[in-house]
C-alpha cells in the first residue's frame, strides 16, 4: 500500500468535439486510475465527460457539480465540497 498521495492533472478535454483533445492529455487519462469531469448541477451530463468516454468507454469517471450562479455561497460550498471529494482520492 503507498502512503503517498496521489497527483491531480488539471487537462482541457477542449471545446466539446472530442476530435479536438490533444494527444498529451489522451496520453495522461490512459496513465490514471480515476477520472472526474466538471458539470453544471443543473444537468445530469458532463460535455468533459463525454469526451472521456468517447476515448475511453469503460472509464469510471466522477462528475462534479459546479452551479452556474453567481451566488457566492452556493458557489463556496460547491467548491468545498468538490475539493474534500478530490482530497478523499488522493490521501
Amino acid at each position: 500500500m503507498s502512503t503517498r498521495p496521489g497527483v491531480l492533472y488539471g487537462i482541457g478535454v477542449g471545446p466539446g468535439d472530442p476530435d479536438l483533445i490533444t494527444v498529451k492529455a489522451l496520453n495522461i487519462l490512459k496513465q490514471v486510475p480515476h477520472i472526474f469531469a466538471a458539470a453544471s448541477s443543473k444537468n445530469d451530463y458532463s460535455l468533459a465527460e463525454n469526451v472521456v468516454l468517447k476515448h475511453f468507454p469503460h472509464a469510471h469517471v466522477e462528475q462534479l457539480s459546479f452551479p452556474m450562479t453567481k451566488d457566492k455561497d452556493a458557489l463556496v460550498s460547491a467548491w468545498e465540497a468538490n475539493a474534500r471529494r478530490t482530497l478523499e482520492i488522493l490521501y
